[in-house]
């Protein structure tokens, strides 16, 4: 008895079971049913249309309802920048007006030198030190003559205001006057511009200090690139004594081929190494673009301003392998993009 009541009992339960998987079963029919049914309303409500270029091969068109069901989102094409590299070789350089060649007008000895190799200066600063018998004749002749012209001067005034007031001067003597002082003059003024290329203060010679050194002075900011003489050494006119360099404007001096060089714009990012520092890059943007070609070989000359200067304070005329990244603004028109 008891074993048909738990036949039964058994039965009972796998009757309900069955039943309710039957009903999972149709539900989920049922909402497969209706996501169609959606679908097919909505391809009804926004229909897609497609004109003959568009009748592609493969091509997959999507309704608005599947198109958001899918996540798919709609953005635009930025506009990108685009680059590529120029390579090129060089040197670092400096433009003529940050060197500097010092020499002498006159003819003399040097007495001493006040500066040594790698030193840095300052305008004016006093380099070398010169004497010779003839600086002091020079301005020996000076006083001379500034004192003469003292004398003319006041000689010239009496006799002008006695002729012009017509007070019994004779006008030879009147003429005899002026003419010496003219002349007395001019000299006077060749012998002070003299001086004065010798930076000789004619004031202290006016007065009868006359300077037994003549001082030869540094006509720019720099640092000391050669030393061309020795203590005692006679050194003739526009003989060269010793030159300067201004390695605070050293630059990256390009040299890029003709069919290159339509690519390279002012403003552009330069990369270069150089031997003496190896293992380093460095970094440049182009300001100048020379206007000429040189044949031999076919070349543009191109300076760029350096980022890290403190490393080439003693390297001018070393040789550089460089890059110029050469950046391009894309033309990209805005397109539609599935993200």
């Amino acid at each position: 008895m008891k074993i048909h009541i738990l036949f039964i009992s058994i039965l009972i339960l796998a009757t309900f079971h069955f039943a309710s998987c039957m009903s999972k079963t149709a539900n989920n029919k049922n909402v497969e049913a209706d996501r169609n049914q959606a679908l097919f309303k909505d391809m009804h409500m926004d229909p897609i249309h497609y004109s003959d270029n568009e009748k592609e091969v493969g091509a997959v068109r999507l309704s608005a309802l599947k198109f958001k069901s899918l996540g798919i989102k709609v953005g635009n094409i930025p506009t990108r920048v685009l680059s590529g590299v120029v390579n090129a070789n060089g040197w670092l350089e400096l433009f003529p007006q940050h060197k500097a060649v010092i020499t002498t007008i006159f003819g003399a000895n040097i007495t001493e030198i006040k500066v040594i190799k790698g030193e840095k200066v300052k305008k004016d600063q006093i380099l070398v030190y010169l004497s010779h018998p003839n600086l002091i004749n020079l301005q020996t002749a000076y006083t001379r003559t500034y004192n003469q012209m003292q004398f003319l001067e006041r000689e010239y005034h009496h006799q002008k205001r006695l002729h012009d007031e017509k007070i019994g001067s004779d006008d030879d003597i009147y003429q005899q006057t002026k003419a010496r002082y003219q002349i007395i003059k001019s000299e006077l003024e060749g012998y002070d511009a003299q001086l004065k290329q010798l930076n000789l203060d004619v004031k202290k010679l006016e007065n009868g200090n006359i300077s037994q050194y003549l001082p030869v002075v540094s006509p720019i900011d720099g640092y000391i690139e050669k030393i061309l003489v020795q203590t005692g050494q006679f050194v003739d006119p526009q003989a060269q004594i010793l030159s300067i360099i201004n390695n605070d404007f050293i630059h990256a001096d390009i040299l890029v081929f003709e069919k290159d060089i339509h690519k390279v714009k002012m403003g552009q990012k330069v990369s270069f190494v150089v031997d003496s520092v190896p293992k380093r890059n460095f970094s440049a943007t182009v300001f100048s673009i020379e206007k000429n070609f040189k044949r031999n070989p076919g070349v543009v000359r191109v300076h760029a301003e350096i980022h890290q200067k403190e490393y080439f304070l003693f390297l001018v005329c070393a040789y550089m392998e460089k890059s110029i990244r050469v950046i391009h603004q894309s033309t990209l028109y805005q397109k539609k993009l599935l993200l």
